[in-house]
């Protein structure tokens, strides 16, 4: 770009007005050896307009990458994924399913039977939940899941690939085991700020490290925990899971 006075009746590129006799100009190339001229505020406007048109272009390529990956390593959650109760309770040999969602109804001896509800905070998926006891019942802790690093030749991160990691193993390939893999990459997604943050005061890791500054250096993981974990029973015997979870960032 340049600079010159001129006294002939160029138009603006960005604004298509004209020129005040004298006026500063400032020129750029536009082709076939041609120039273009601009207001000293014009300019600056289709600078920046340039540099947004670009940012988009890259982001809508990152967003056509980040597709083809997720449909290539099966990843986002469907309520699709939900397993049925109906075929849960088959599989339990019991009798008719109750249509929609399901509760359970604490009995005598301590006996349990599955009814319907309409109450959401009553409900309860019977898969995730036969499954989670039998990983407290067979190995004496909870079901857990984290996507690890990998280390390639010299102890360097793959910045490309994680690893999966189940605790008991065989939750791989489990209906729990995938919806926290899914809930597990959505958090990491949601840590480097693909999506707006869906609770109040949570920020992405480019926004923390916005107090930190540019040149800091520093890294960190984040955990869905379970904060508190109950069962509360309604006067009629309805169990209603009560659970209080949350979020840990742990710098590294």
């Amino acid at each position: 770009l340049g600079s010159t006075l001129t006294t002939e009746e160029p138009v603006c590129l960005h604004c298509r007005g004209s020129f005040q006799l004298g006026e500063t100009l400032f020129t750029t190339l536009i082709g076939n050896g041609k120039h273009g001229y601009f207001h000293r505020g014009c300019l600056a406007r289709s600078v920046a307009k340039d540099m947004e048109g670009a940012e988009l272009d890259r982001l809508s390529d990152v967003k056509s990458v980040n597709l083809e990956r997720r449909q290539a390593f099966s990843i986002g959650w469907s309520a699709e994924a939900i397993p049925s109760n109906a075929a849960s309770l088959q599989k339990l040999g019991c009798g008719a399913a109750p249509r929609g969602m399901c509760c359970l109804v604490a009995g005598e001896g301590g006996a349990l039977t599955v009814a319907a509800t309409l109450e959401p905070s009553a409900a309860l998926n019977l898969e995730y939940l036969s499954i989670s006891l039998k990983v407290r019942r067979t190995e004496g802790r909870e079901p857990l899941f984290s996507l690890d690093p990998v280390f390639g030749e010299g102890n360097k991160i793959n910045d490309q690939m994680q690893l999966k990691r189940f605790e008991p193993e065989w939750l791989a390939g489990t209906s729990v085991g995938e919806v926290m893999f899914q809930a597990d990459y959505y958090l990491k997604e949601l840590s480097f700020g693909e999506y707006d943050q869906p609770v109040l005061g949570m920020r992405s890791a480019f926004e923390l490290s916005e107090d930190d500054g540019p040149e800091s250096e520093w890294s960190a993981r984040e955990w869905f925990v379970v904060r508190k974990a109950e069962v509360h029973a309604s006067e009629d015997q309805v169990l209603i899971p009560h659970l209080r979870m949350g979020v840990e960032a742990r710098e590294q």
